[in-house]
């Protein structure tokens, strides 16, 4: 979506979140000019190191009101506001505030608010609909595997 969008290719990318890495190595493949990779998890930056080694991602142990810098997409999974409370929220406001374009994966429980919070930040572009299959990975996960509805939000930033 990113790429196809002219979002990812070229451009400076940070991913908000990162996890294992993913959507950072995704950007990298896809000709992100830089990538930045932010996670508060030692655990995660742990993992997602080894998943970029030989790549040029930077990863960085940070809280996401630490982040700084200035990105020209921005990707991210952020934590889901049902598994921690309003945390996707901080994601969604640092997002406005550092890049001009943001591709996010959220649950579409959230949907209609989702799309009101962003739509005060900037403009919604899309939204798409999908579904995951997620094994157990999270302290707060209670099945070995779940079906998840979500959806991917394009959003664009003035500034």
């Amino acid at each position: 979506m990113g790429y196809a969008d002219g979002n990812i290719s070229g451009k400076i990318v940070g991913d908000f979140g990162t996890g294992n890495g993913i959507l950072s190595v995704g950007a990298s493949l896809l000709g992100a000019d830089e990538v930045f990779a932010y996670d508060a998890d030692p655990d995660m930056v742990r993992l997602a190191h080894e998943n970029t080694e030989g790549m040029t991602i930077e990863v960085i142990l940070s809280e996401i009101d630490k982040v700084k810098g200035r990105f020209d997409t921005v990707l991210m999974n952020p934590p889901w506001g049902d598994s921690s409370s309003n945390l996707d929220r901080a994601f969604m406001l640092k997002a406005s505030e550092t890049s001009g374009h943001l591709y996010a994966i959220h649950n579409i429980k959230s949907l209609d608010f989702l799309e009101n919070f962003y739509n005060r930040l900037g403009k919604v572009e899309q939204i798409v609909k999908v579904t995951f299959d997620m094994p157990r990975i999270y302290r707060h996960h209670t099945r070995d595997l779940g079906r998840i509805e979500g959806a991917i939000f394009s959003v664009s930033f003035n500034g």
